[in-house]
């Protein structure tokens, strides 16, 4: 018995958490997250969104 793709989906979640505002609770600049990371927004989902 093999396993079978029944369906697939996405989600992109509203809420967007920038570089720039993680600088204001880290001490770091927007230049060193992405460089080392290569992230330059992330998306966040709420609670009970999915």
């Amino acid at each position: 018995m093999g396993a079978v793709i029944t369906g697939w989906g996405k989600c992109v979640p509203p809420a967007v958490l920038t570089n720039t505002a993680m600088t204001e609770f880290l001490d770091t600049s927007v230049e060193w997250i992405v460089t080392r990371t290569g992230i330059r927004e992330r998306r966040i989902s709420h609670v009970g969104m999915v």
